[in-house]
């Protein structure tokens, strides 16, 4: 995806840069978007191989249980873990800062965070009495947490492979787990707990074997003072990860609550279709942002930053003009018949992943120039907004009000985001690009809910013509220098 980017740039974007340094930077996203982009697409692919097994092999109020789970592990972590993972990767990428004094401090942050969420557990389980539930939490918290660290500090002392493989490890495991028992065992969401729970152990020593904590992690590094530096970084992070969580995952507790888990089952399925999207997010952010913190000192750096936010974008709306065309044959005939009315929900929700990405762009820069209060205000809305919207509308009319509330949640970040941005850094708009690309988008969607093949053939009609209108761009994403 990066290719498509950055060759754009050649024109503009770096006028005024060193050539050497132009070719250097492009090298370094190119080479880090390729690796990231196939182990990514790679665990993608296996994970949504995954969402039909379990379609056929649990029941819909299982798969709303098994995501639930998910969503509850997703939420405490950050506040466990007081997010630290952002730290490791912010200052191992720093060529200022000591490596292995990172990693101490941060990992004695995390094991102080998991010991007190240990001390937790038991009141908690006095008054949900489902222990062993509680301790499945737990233990994906501090397995996942500790690899989350492992996995941004490789990435963050440039070890792009072995931060990439460990995702498509940790995938690969899950599947073979899957096979072996809910397949062919038929261990049911029991065999789900344990497949998951090998696959981040698994992960996680393989990670442990390339960083060696053991020789890395000393005990005269440890620092108070550099604590507070590392925790002043993260812990702004920290409410503004809790805000996306309420975006992404709160409405999965409203439809449990007030329509039931074979509801929130069929919603998760929903969701499985825009992952697709936010794959291709993933991996433009993961490569990106390194490179974007080593441009945060050039002249031109917002020819360079406006050149990326307006290819991404094209490109997100490229993504949600195609997957469109494939949504709805995929969740008929891929999945059981309990979940075929998933489809109704993947526009919005497709929308929302968007907005997610654009948002997540927007807000990369809050990173780069250490303005993470910025981060955390506007998630805080986003966030406030999408509670209430689904508090008021999920009991009225459903699994498509939550749809729409996600959706709504993120505009309202990405238009706080793209307003407060503007005192650090300027991105100008291709109006006229984006405006066409949003119109067409609108007739795809208006498309969509044909029920016809026809429309689908005029769908996938749609979708070349969006391509070819943005030939120039995918001609540069192929290119090879």
């Amino acid at each position: 995806m990066a290719y498509l980017e950055l060759n754009d740039l050649d024109e503009d974007g770096f006028s005024l840069m060193d050539e050497q340094n132009k070719n250097s930077k492009l090298s370094e996203l190119k080479k880090n978007t390729l690796i990231i982009g196939i182990a990514t697409f790679g665990s993608k692919a296996i994970s949504f191989i995954l969402a039909p097994l379990y379609s056929y092999y649990l029941s819909t109020a299982e798969y709303g249980t098994m995501d639930l789970v998910i969503t509850t592990a997703s939420l405490l972590m950050p506040i466990l873990m007081e997010d630290v993972y952002e730290s490791v990767f912010r200052f191992t990428s720093d060529p200022n800062e000591d490596n292995t004094k990172v990693l101490t401090n941060c990992s004695l942050i995390a094991l102080i965070g998991t010991i007190i969420g240990a001390l937790l557990i038991f009141p908690i389980s006095l008054v949900y009495q489902n222990l062993s539930v509680i301790l499945i939490v737990y233990l994906y918290i501090v397995i996942d947490g500790f690899t989350l660290i492992f996995s941004w500090y490789e990435r963050g002392c440039g070890k792009i492979k072995v931060f990439a493989l460990s995702g498509v490890i940790n995938s690969a495991f899950q599947l073979a787990f899957t096979f072996l028992f809910i397949v062919l065992l038929r261990y049911g969401l029991t065999g789900w707990y344990i497949g998951f729970l090998c696959a981040k152990v698994i992960t996680f020593l393989y990670l442990f074997i390339n960083v060696r904590p053991f020789k890395v992690v000393r005990k005269q590094h440890i620092d108070k003072i550099y604590q507070k530096r590392l925790l002043n970084h993260c812990i702004p992070l920290m409410p503004t990860t809790i805000m996306w969580w309420i975006m992404n995952a709160s409405d999965r507790y409203v439809i449990g609550f007030f329509i039931g888990m074979t509801a929130n089952g069929i919603y998760a399925v929903s969701n499985k279709i825009p992952s697709i999207l936010n794959a291709l997010e993933s991996v433009f952010y993961q490569a990106y942002q390194t490179t974007a913190i080593n441009s945060i000192d050039d002249k031109e750096r917002n020819n360079f930053y406006s050149k990326i936010f307006n290819n991404y974008f094209v490109f997100m709306m490229l993504g949600y003009i195609g997957i469109l065309v494939i949504a709805r044959p995929v969740i008929i005939y891929l999945f059981d018949v309990s979940y075929s009315e998933a489809w109704l929900y993947i526009p919005p929700l497709l929308a929302g992943a968007v907005a997610h990405a654009i948002s997540g762009n927007l807000g990369s820069y809050y990173v780069l120039f250490y303005q993470t209060k910025g981060a955390l205000l506007t998630s805080f809305w986003g966030a406030l907004t999408n509670i209430l919207l689904n508090l008021i509308l999920i009991p009225h009319f459903g699994l498509m009000a939550a749809a729409l509330t996600t959706l709504t949640g993120y505009m309202v970040m990405f238009f706080l985001r793209w307003n407060d941005i503007k005192k650090f850094i300027t991105i100008k708009l291709e109006e006229k690009r984006i405006l066409t690309m949003l119109l067409v988008s609108i007739v795809q969607t208006a498309l969509y809910f044909w029920n016809s093949w026809i429309g689908i053939g005029i769908m996938a009609v749609v979708g070349c013509f969006a391509l070819t209108l943005n030939k120039d761009m995918l001609r540069r994403l192929v290119k090879r220098k």
